[in-house]
């Protein structure tokens, strides 16, 4: 993932309050340490469509368009 990735929350991973399914986004940073560690998957950061901005592991969320 790079910044500019329009990407889409994965239903089947993502099953918190705040997440109602099919939330689209824009990766607005990349390889953040979760909970202050190194850990595969990196954390990214998102920028929703509902305007908030979340920071989520890699593999919660799918690519739908590659940023050129």
């Amino acid at each position: 993932m790079k910044i500019g990735d329009l990407v889409i929350a994965d239903e089947d991973t993502l099953l918190g309050a705040e997440f109602s399914g099919g939330l689209i986004g824009i990766v607005v940073d990349t390889d953040i340490n979760m909970w202050g560690e190194e850990v595969v998957p990196t954390g990214v950061s998102i920028l929703w469509s509902t305007g908030d901005v979340d920071t989520v592991y890699e593999d919660e969320i799918n690519m739908l368009k590659e940023a050129s």
